[in-house]
């Protein structure tokens, strides 16, 4: 049996033994999300999968864009700056402003991937943080933007489910699950080893 293959095979079989809820959604533009600059004549897609891995959540996000210039960096908003992320990719944590990116609608707690100028980027992490609803932002050049069309409006209160609610995506919020460290160890192996041969599609 190939190497690869026997990677995939015990990737799942650790991701089955610790599976529980999982959640998928999309926006897409015109409706969904609101773009702004070069971005603004073409069309934008947005899709999450969260899925409960034993104690864990396993978060992943794809943006797309159809038009240049590329995707510089994406933000998911977060509850709170003291968060658990689990991810070999280097990303930040912080309160980013509107003062210090003006063509962002509002201020927004998250998370920071720099995406290196491409037309598609998936981010990937866990957490042990549980999905509520909220929103996103990315930037592409000097005036390119796109965004959930809900980020000006409340968050949903709405329990975790599939599809959106009034434009809004699942992202992780401020309850803390406690996990085991065996736990966190066989949910990052599978999805590492998953991650190392599907992880990140970059165009």
């Amino acid at each position: 049996m190939k190497l690869r293959k026997w990677f995939i095979m015990v990737a799942m079989a650790a991701l089955a033994g610790l599976a529980g809820a999982a959640y998928t959604g999309s926006l897409s533009s015109p409706g969904g999300l609101t773009l702004g600059g070069n971005w603004a004549s073409g069309v934008a897609t947005m899709e999450w999968a969260v899925d409960q891995v034993g104690p864990l959540w396993s978060y992943e996000y794809t943006l797309a864009v159809s038009k240049a210039p590329g995707i510089s960096h994406i933000i998911i908003e977060i509850s709170d700056t003291q968060i658990n992320i689990y991810d070999d990719i280097e990303f930040d944590v912080d309160i980013y402003s509107k003062a210090g990116n003006i063509i962002m609608p509002a201020s927004l707690t998250g998370v920071k991937y720099e995406t290196g100028d491409v037309s598609s980027y998936t981010i990937s992490f866990l957490s042990d943080r549980i999905p509520v609803w909220g929103d996103f932002f990315a930037k592409g050049g000097s005036n390119s933007y796109v965004y959930n069309t809900g980020f000006l409006a409340d968050d949903p209160t709405d329990p975790a489910s599939n599809g959106s609610i009034n434009n809004h995506i699942l992202r992780p919020d401020s309850v803390i699950i406690v996990p085991a460290p065996g736990a966190i160890l066989l949910a990052a192996m599978g999805t590492g080893l998953v991650g190392y041969l599907r992880r990140r599609t970059v165009i």
